[in-house]
């Protein structure tokens, strides 16, 4: 594969936003974050408000509140829930994608992106992201920013984060295309391991 990174740009074989990127994207800084305990505190006010955007069915957005509510059983205890989705449960994964899309997607693109003089892109799995950016002060601007906005909607703080200081920065320090192989191949795993 013939890649030339040298001047930030390199072909994706992955898809950006669910679309695809119809060809090269010119990225230098990526921030990799996981939402720490994402599904344990997920505000139910939070996530019934953004249904109730989408829903106009107010049985159905009952029984989603029902079954938010319904509380675990662990060790022959019972303990109820005020917040989270249940770990296992059929509806979680729905629950969070449509949490994260109110809270992170839809900000990343109708605030991050317009702030941004360069380039800005997410992929997002669950929890787990990918922020790309051409630019090293948006990236810090924006993994700033997302603390703040995660602790607007309860979720708390980011859980492991690659790099220094959430970037890992390339197009600045890599010597040899090994190097670029090797970045490429890593990110490219990420996206396989969503």
């Amino acid at each position: 594969m013939a890649i030339s990174l040298w001047d930030g740009w390199f072909p994706h074989p992955f898809s950006i936003d669910g679309r695809s990127t119809g060809g090269t994207k010119k990225v230098n800084f990526v921030v990799d974050a996981d939402i720490k305990g994402f599904f344990d505190n997920a505000d139910h006010e939070w996530l019934m408000r953004f249904l109730e955007h989408d829903i106009a069915d107010k049985n159905f957005l009952r029984y989603i509140k029902r079954f938010l509510k319904a509380g675990i059983m662990e060790d022959m205890k019972y303990h109820e829930s005020d917040k989270g989705t249940p770990q296992g449960g059929l509806i979680s994964p729905v629950c969070a994608n449509v949490y994260l899309h109110y809270v992170l997607d839809m900000w990343f693109d109708k605030v991050v992106k317009k702030q941004c003089k360069g380039e800005a892109h997410i992929v997002r799995y669950a929890d787990d992201f990918i922020c790309m950016f051409q630019y090293e002060n948006e990236a810090k601007a924006f993994y700033e920013a997302l603390e703040a906005r995660l602790k607007k909607f309860n979720l708390g703080t980011l859980g492991s984060v690659r790099g220094v200081d959430g970037l890992l920065a390339f197009n600045t320090s890599l010597k040899s295309e090994v190097e670029v192989e090797r970045l490429l191949d890593c990110l490219w795993q990420i996206t396989l391991e969503w």
